[in-house]
């Protein structure tokens, strides 16, 4: 045999049987394709033992002898080093390699090739069935620019360091038309095309075995979102008692309600501040440090300005040991605001960012005075800039 001449053939089979296939297999589940493929695999195991028992039995072939001729046939290569040599070993080549195993085999080909493209069809369209566990599922999405929001959130939180921030992420929601990008495929993110509260939803992002379960508000603008986040919040406690929960809540009054029915944390829905929702699953606890320091409730970040000389550190615990507030960060000379500063390095600032308590807020002239005081190199207090001057 050779190759040229069983090409055709082969690819006449093929063809035949695709045709066949993709007319009776039509819109068929992926269970029907599973089952088809190891059908047909059987059968077509059962067609090459026989083959290669009768070459062993009729031919006088060795085993491996049998096996290669069984093999080359199948998949017409057909070398031609070994061959039938008796009537009736080519007959049982005809029965079995030609009437049946060239067609079970270009059969388990299309089967298999509908199978990859089914798949990747449902991964395109959301629909694939993921089984993962110790993953991130986020539920719903943003009802303005979704794909903006979640490449700059994906983005800064794969910046972080945290075990937690690498881990891969799931996004269910029916309101992604186009499915996600190639950016965020290549991040570990893909896409669950279904209504949160659907079955296939929950089943499809694994969310039993979820290590955080983050569910954001459809509609940032409209308070009646708060009831659908309850509703999810709910559902996914129920459904995963051990996860994380992180829900947005537009009515700061929601917050203990929500609480109540199994999220961890609840934060605002700020759209174009992904961080806080970054925060909140890298540092748990640190979106209420930023949200106090979004409003003025309570501790409020204020400014003094006030001119300072000396090691940053220092600077920190006297300010914190004089009841000032608690010092973030500073203006330095060339108008810089410097954040996370060394504590022994020796720094001269025009204004300081502190966090100061509800009703101990001060005047920079006071401040200035009370680190003069504590023998801190201080001139004159500049102008009042902002409300706290």
């Amino acid at each position: 045999m050779s190759y040229v001449n069983e090409l055709p053939m082969f690819l006449m089979f093929q063809d035949m049987a695709k045709r066949r296939h993709l007319k009776l297999m039509s819109g068929v589940s992926e269970n029907a394709l599973r089952t088809g493929m190891k059908r047909t695999g059987i059968a077509l195991a059962g067609l090459c033992a026989a083959h290669t028992a009768s070459m062993m039995g009729i031919e006088g072939m060795s085993l491996s002898d049998s096996l290669w001729l069984t093999f080359t046939t199948a998949t017409t290569v057909g070398y031609g080093d070994l061959s039938a040599k008796t009537d009736l070993g080519r007959l049982a080549t005809g029965l079995f390699m030609y009437g049946g195993g060239i067609a079970a085999l270009a059969q388990m080909a299309s089967l298999y090739f509908e199978h990859r493209q089914s798949k990747f069809q449902k991964l395109l369209d959301g629909k694939w069935r993921w089984n993962m566990d110790n993953h991130i599922v986020i539920l719903n999405s943003p009802k303005h620019s979704p794909l903006r929001y979640f490449r700059n959130f994906v983005s800064e939180l794969r910046k972080s360091s945290s075990d937690e921030a690498q881990k891969p992420i799931l996004i269910v929601s029916p309101n992604l038309e186009s499915g996600i990008c190639e950016e965020l495929s290549n991040k570990q993110v893909a896409h669950v095309n279904y209504t949160p509260t659907e079955r296939e939803a929950r089943e499809n992002s694994s969310l039993d075995q979820a290590s955080t379960i983050i569910v954001l508000s459809p509609d940032e603008h409209d308070s009646d979102s708060d009831g659908i986040v309850f509703d999810l919040v709910a559902r996914a406690r129920e459904i995963n008692p051990s996860a994380r929960i992180i829900a947005e809540a537009i009515d700061p009054e929601n917050k203990s309600r929500l609480m109540k029915v199994g999220a961890d944390h609840v934060i605002r829905p700020i759209r174009s501040y992904p961080e806080m929702l970054l925060r909140t699953i890298t540092a748990p606890g640190a979106e209420e440090v930023i949200e106090n320091l979004f409003d003025v409730d309570g501790e409020e970040c204020v400014r003094y300005d006030v001119d300072l000389r000396g090691e940053w550190g220092q600077i920190q615990a006297n300010m914190i040991v004089g009841d000032i507030g608690t010092p973030l960060a500073y203006l330095s000379d060339d108008g810089k605001v410097v954040t996370n500063q060394r504590p022994g390095e020796t720094v001269s600032l025009r204004a300081v960012f502190v966090v100061a308590r509800e009703g101990n807020i001060k005047k920079s002239s006071e401040v200035a005075q009370q680190m003069g005081a504590l023998g801190f190199a201080t001139n004159q207090a500049l102008p009042a800039a902002g409300m706290h001057a």
